[in-house]
């Protein structure tokens, strides 16, 4: 597992249908804003530009 934060950029797999979190609603998660979606690594999710994977918030443990 690694530990991401805010700026980096995550890897161009980690944006694809396996790792997104499309039911975002169910973690009590907000809709990502416009052109972002959240993406899980390990335990935490992460909001990520979608063009780009630059991170803009980590939540960890979301998954424990």
């Amino acid at each position: 597992m690694r530990d991401w934060s805010y700026g980096q950029r995550m890897p161009s797999y980690y944006r694809t249908r396996s790792y997104v979190v499309s039911d975002y609603g169910r973690y009590g998660l907000a809709r990502p804003p416009h052109g972002c979606e959240y993406v899980r690594s390990g335990n935490d999710v992460v909001l990520t530009v979608i063009a780009t994977g630059v991170i803009m918030a980590v939540i960890s443990g979301m998954y424990n």
